[in-house]
């Protein structure tokens, strides 16, 4: 590292790395670059006045399509699965979409926390991060609604066209704001452009393949367990052996790609494997995103079929828990310099928060009108999920060599979407394995169909409220899932654990 003191790392609320402080050097505040390798600031990518704000801005708006994508479909999912066939399609739905959005909008999103540390000098990131962050709390407030008007005076398939014309105006933007040949455009010799071939072999395609093959096998073991196929049946047997043993193979290959002397550059780096503090970063990354993903994914149905919302209600009742996963976490990065409190103490904290929170939505009974006290329960988990997301990601820079910055930004944010797929589809499993038995037992005899919003109303009247006691004590099935995921992130932030802590700046 340089220096014989451990150091401090501040994060904005889009978790990126901010300013350290080292603790040898009497409260002076130096760049991250300076502290990861004695190197002066690379100045390259810096971008400076229309150009500067052009580039934020689009960088706000990737921010914010990104997060409104994901508000919007949690909200218009049960309009979805009436139009397509059946609810117990609602996993496959949702995890299918969180594995194109790893591949596609968590990319963007990658690119876009990258792009922000480079076009800016380090001292200054906070700050322009804070302003770019105000995507994320307008995402979080109008997805909810947006997707809610959209199915109520539309088609839901308006859902996935609504970003087509902000991208559009996204791309137009990158265009005009991202100087030519960026972040070498101001060097006295132009780098020589990389050839297509030259690109392409450094693409580690054998391990993206490896990786979504994987996530692909465990998910759909887990999303037709408990509905088409049983515990010990063949189908769930077979996709989670064949999952695993595809991992074991991932991971070799990516030790193999990681120690050769290569062009390939590896999606999951061994380093990343072998670093205890990295590790540790990516596993309750991992956590947090399925905390947040079953969260946004069930709490609006619950809204839905228990509480017999409509969409937009139901979109509006999640936004106590989006705000405060927002808005604590921008509140925990104001109050790093105050407090000097080390990141693992601050995300054991919202991983207990997770825990309180989680295990008091799991209590809820089956009564149409939503008691005031359950917005209370989201705005404890939901401040908790922020704290732990924003401080994770304010680890990964520390935790990982400087070469790997990039990288490790871009595979955080992957590591969260797999961990909402695969949580999701471990809780579809739970939820299809109470209310499906139990509907059955009921006399319902293709349970699916009459789950979705209105079927209970044409349920024999002496039905209804057992049917809404089934569905209510699945959805808290799931949340007390969540308990556990917030307890595995203690053991994450543990496995960080150092002599002398990573301190906030």
């Amino acid at each position: 590292m340089g220096h014989e003191a451990e150091s401090v790392l501040a994060s904005d609320p889009a978790g990126l790395p901010g300013v350290v402080k080292d603790e040898q050097h009497d409260g002076k505040l130096e760049s991250n670059s300076q502290l990861l390798g004695d190197e002066e600031e690379d100045t390259s990518g810096h971008l400076h006045g229309w150009r500067l704000w052009i580039v934020a801005i689009l960088i706000s708006i990737v921010y914010f399509v990104v997060q409104v994508e994901i508000s919007i479909v949690t909200t218009s999912l049960v309009d979805i699965t009436q139009d397509i066939g059946g609810f117990q399609r609602a996993g496959w739905i949702m995890s299918a979409y969180l594995l194109g959005f790893g591949i596609g909008g968590g990319g963007s999103y990658a690119l876009g926390s990258i792009l922000l540390i480079q076009i800016v000098p380090a001292k200054e990131i906070t700050n322009m991060a804070s302003y770019s962050s105000i995507s994320f709390v307008l995402a979080t407030v109008l997805g909810p609604i947006i997707g809610g008007g959209i199915c109520q005076h539309t088609t839901w398939r308006w859902i996935f066209l609504f970003n087509v014309p902000i991208g559009l105006c996204a791309v137009a933007m990158a265009m005009i704001g991202i100087p030519n040949g960026y972040p070498h455009h101001e060097a006295a010799e132009k780098r020589r452009r990389a050839s297509t071939s030259e690109i392409c072999s450094k693409i580690d395609l054998l391990g993206c393949t490896m990786l979504l093959l994987s996530t692909l096998a465990f998910a759909s073991a887990f999303q037709e367990v408990n509905s088409q196929f049983s515990w010990d049946s063949a189908y769930f047997i077979v996709l989670v052996i064949v999952s695993l043993v595809i991992l074991g193979l991932l991971l070799l290959w990516e030790r193999r790609v990681s120690l050769q002397d290569g062009s390939r550059e590896p999606v999951l780096p061994w380093r990343f494997i072998v670093r205890r503090e990295m590790l540790g970063a990516l596993l309750g990354l991992f956590l947090v995103g399925g905390s947040l993903g079953v969260t946004s994914f069930q709490l609006p149905q619950r809204f839905q079929l228990v509480n017999n919302l409509d969409a937009v209600n139901a979109g509006a009742r999640l936004l106590p828990f989006g705000g405060a996963s927002t808005v604590g976490g921008m509140l925990i990065a104001r109050a790093y310099t105050k407090f000097k409190t080390p990141l693992v103490y601050i995300i054991i904290a919202g991983a207990l928060l997770q825990v309180v929170g989680y295990a008091l939505l799991g209590t809820m009974d089956a009564s149409a009108n939503i008691p005031p006290k359950l917005y209370g329960y989201e705005i404890i988990a939901g401040v908790g999920c922020g704290i732990s997301y924003l401080s994770l990601f304010a680890a990964v820079p520390f935790a990982a060599e400087k070469r790997d910055h990039a990288v490790g930004l871009g595979i955080s944010h992957q590591f969260r979407a797999l961990g909402s797929a695969l949580a999701i589809a471990v809780g579809v499993s739970i939820f299809n394995g109470h209310v499906m038995h139990s509907l059955k037992a009921l006399g319902i005899p293709e349970p699916g169909k009459f789950v979705v919003t209105g079927a209970r109303h044409r349920l024999p009247p002496e039905l209804r409220d057992d049917v809404g006691r089934v569905l209510a004590d699945g959805y808290n099935y799931q949340m007390l899932l969540l308990c556990g995921f917030g307890g595995a992130q203690i053991f994450a932030a543990l496995l960080m654990w150092k002599r002398k802590q990573i301190l906030p700046a």
